[in-house]
């Protein structure tokens, strides 16, 4: 079963997106398509997504076309690059230009499109609303006597997950999710959603001008990443001074053992000590990086240790790497 689960942008933050898109030429639609293949993009660990769009199919040029009575929907790919040390503006500049130019494919098959489109092909889908149905005119007789009523409107798609964007209501902009939950693993609708918002009111802001700016994690999220860096600048949580701690709580208590032989934390906290201080004697110190080219071993766990209690970060060197690489 489908869940569903509606996001809306604040009445504020709505007026700032649109008066943002609005100075650069750009439409909300487009916006809309950019700040989700952001998203996309960021959970899948792409730079260039692509994901269906439904246009009305009703051409302009087509005499009484506003007259004529039928869905005439249709689906295009949209394929969406966001590089990240590219500007947001002009990325969502080249994203309108390229859409609009997929715009008289829209009048084929999905499956002609699709080969029109180097075989693009999407299991995501957007739809922009930007028509106020069931709301300006319900309960309006016309001349012809035809009245309308309110309708109340269901629709499904096969896509795992659908996003529909409806008109500003009271000047928020609402977007409603549509997914299969076991498309999605661990991601819930909601957390999407609010993923979504999070980008859309990011992108006005002067200080982000480059997609790679943009930040879709939540706030929860980002306290949860920077917290461990938080907990390192306190020297009492360090790495030697944790191993400090548990060889002066457990001096006797096996360290290591692999090979031929065995330490104790003591042991082992004196030779850490002894190469720590070798190295410190060569001028390793803070903010040093030391190459440890060593196997997988006792004395690779010895040299970690000691480059760290001298203040150094550890660079391991694989090996089994070709020279130059190792170079």
């Amino acid at each position: 079963v489908p869940q569903t689960h509606e996001v809306a942008l604040d009445s504020e933050a709505t007026a700032r997106l649109t008066e943002w898109a609005r100075r650069h030429g750009l439409t909300l639609n487009t916006v809309l398509q950019f700040a989700w293949a952001v998203l996309l993009g960021r959970l899948t660990d792409r730079t260039d997504m692509a994901f269906g769009a439904v246009v009305s199919g009703r051409p302009q040029q087509l005499t009484g076309v506003e007259t004529m009575v039928g869905l005439f929907i249709n689906t295009i790919p949209v394929a969406a690059s966001t590089p990240p040390r590219a500007e947001v503006v002009a990325t969502c500049q080249a994203l309108q230009r390229d859409t609009a130019a997929m715009r008289d494919l829209g009048y084929l098959s999905l499956s002609t499109v699709q080969r029109a489109s180097s075989n693009a092909v999407f299991d995501t889908l957007l739809v922009f609303e930007n028509a106020p149905i069931g709301t300006a005119t319900a309960g309006v007789t016309t001349e012809d006597g035809v009245r309308f009523i309110p309708v109340a409107v269901e629709s499904l798609t096969h896509y795992p997950l659908t996003l529909v964007s409806y008109p500003p209501r009271d000047g928020c902009l609402t977007v409603l999710l549509e997914a299969i939950p076991d498309a999605l693993g661990e991601l819930s609708v909601p957390d999407l959603g609010q993923r979504l918002l999070q980008v859309l009111r990011q992108l006005p802001d002067p200080a982000r001008p480059r997609v790679a700016d943009l930040d879709v994690l939540l706030p929860v999220e980002r306290a949860r990443v920077t917290a461990p860096v938080d907990r390192y600048l306190d020297p009492t949580t360090s790495v030697p001074a944790l191993f400090a701690a548990a060889a002066a709580a457990h001096p006797d208590s096996p360290a290591l053992a692999g090979q031929d032989r065995s330490l104790t934390y003591a042991e082992l906290a004196a030779e850490s000590a002894a190469l720590a201080r070798a190295l410190a004697g060569r001028g390793i110190g803070l903010e040093d990086r030391v190459a440890i080219a060593l196997p997988r071993s006792l004395d690779s766990v010895i040299a970690i240790l000691a480059v760290l209690q001298a203040g150094a970060a550890y660079v391991p060197v694989d090996l089994s790497l070709p020279e130059v690489r190792i170079e």
